[in-house]
């Protein structure tokens, strides 16, 4: 085997969102590129229960990475799986969602195919033998040094005997048995199938070292099982834009999964009401595919959907918040906000795993008063959003540079060569 090699196994392509988990597995791909990695990205999606019947990059894989898309007739941008009779069905389940009139057909077609078919946006049911077989065989044919696979439900795959001689690396992005209970404790509908803890647990067991996105998490891991557990480096660069941001408009940037949907609509419904009462000038911005879940009409806010550039959005904006009622992990939308020197509004949820750091950089609120209250203070008060926007990029600079302990100690013990981590 190759000591530079990593095989990196994902089943949902890391190109087609513009998601904190997409922009967590790129950023880990840069970082392990920079320390002279040659990476290998397989996706297994047309051999999983939920293959997507196409999908095209909205963000670039970083440069040196190879990516590679088995089953799928790429054109340009576009990867395409329209022989698949599992891909038409499960993207005429996810069209019918949106409609009750087509829920029967949906209904139907899951019947049809049992539990060959998922046809929820998370897929998180473990790899098929197709899955198994594909990965075996790129790695197989890559002859990686270290394999790492996005999520703990690759478990299965990692214990293969036969990899065994190879350093197993899951990157968990978060504990996902206790994101669950989270919307369980708060009695919103599961966005993904139950996972138990100690079905989880025993997924990350088979891995030699498991990536934690957060401190807690990583703690609260490390205590249970026997892989080595390491907090992922999240490096972030730091970007000035030079342009005069507007100190009454607010920004929020969030995919359409469950907890930017249901803290969206709670601000919409119980902050941004109190906000303009303070500021009837005030503006909001809602980028990203969540602006499907949002009907239109609310006073002062923009859906943008999703925008050519996201770096231009956070230039104009003076605020931006993050109002998630459940999760958890890292929130990545944060940190690339903080390192944009923006003054940012946060539930405690939005700053898990950053919530030491987060007095003097971000303004942590739990209710709507508190919220509306603090970006009102941000928006009228130039010495203290000064005061955040520079202590936004100082926590950026303090713990996700390239050289913070975290980067350090990952390149120390999984990029190790000589296997002792």
């Amino acid at each position: 085997m190759t000591a530079n090699r990593i095989a990196f196994i994902a089943r949902d392509a890391i190109v087609h969102e513009l998601g904190g988990s997409t922009t967590a597995a790129n950023n880990l791909l840069t970082v392990l590129r920079d320390h002279g990695s040659e990476i290998t990205v397989t996706i297994t999606s047309a051999y999983s229960r939920s293959p997507r019947l196409f999908f095209r990059y909205k963000v670039p894989v970083p440069d040196g990475v190879t990516y590679r898309a088995p089953g799928y007739l790429r054109i340009g941008a576009w990867f395409l799986n329209p022989f698949s009779p599992r891909a038409w069905a499960r993207a005429m389940c996810r069209f019918a969602a949106r409609s009750s009139l087509m829920k029967p057909l949906s209904g139907a077609l899951i019947a049809l195919f049992g539990g060959r078919l998922v046809a929820d946006a998370w897929d998180l049911s473990p790899p098929t033998r197709g899955e198994i077989k594909l990965a075996l065989n790129e790695i197989e044919s890559f002859d990686p040094k270290a394999i790492i696979v996005n999520y703990a439900f690759w478990g299965p795959l990692l214990a293969v005997h036969d990899l065994r001689k190879r350093k197993r690396v899951i990157l968990m992005h978060d504990l996902l048995s206790a994101r669950i209970a989270k919307f369980l404790h708060s009695g919103l509908p599961l966005d993904c199938p139950l996972i138990e803890e100690d079905t989880e647990l025993a997924w990350l067991n088979q891995a030699d070292y498991v990536l934690a996105i957060q401190k807690a998490e990583a703690e609260y891991v490390r205590a249970r099982i026997g892989a080595k557990v390491l907090v992922q480096p999240v490096v972030m660069p730091i970007r000035n834009s030079g342009r005069n941001p507007n100190p009454f408009r607010c920004l929020f940037v969030g995919t359409n999964i469950r907890p930017n949907i249901s803290g969206i609509h709670w601000f919409l419904d119980s902050v941004w009401p109190l906000v303009l009462d303070g500021n009837p000038k005030a503006a909001l911005a809602i980028a990203g595919t969540v602006c499907n879940t949002v009907e239109g009409g609310h006073t002062n806010v923009s859906l943008l959907g999703v925008v050519p550039s996201l770096e231009s959005e956070v230039d104009l904006a003076g605020v931006c918040i993050i109002p998630l009622l459940v999760g958890s992990g890292l929130k990545i939308k944060l940190l690339e906000a903080l390192a944009s020197g923006k003054a940012c509004v946060s539930t405690p949820i939005g700053v898990q795993g950053i919530e030491d750091w987060a007095p003097g950089a971000i303004d942590v609120a739990s209710d709507p008063e508190e919220f509306s209250q603090a970006i009102l203070r941000l928006m009228f008060d130039d010495e203290l959003r000064s005061r955040r926007e520079k202590g936004a990029q100082e926590l950026i600079r303090r713990h996700f540079s390239s050289d913070s302990p975290p980067a350090q100690a990952f390149a120390a013990s999984v990029l190790a060569e000589d296997g002792s981590g």
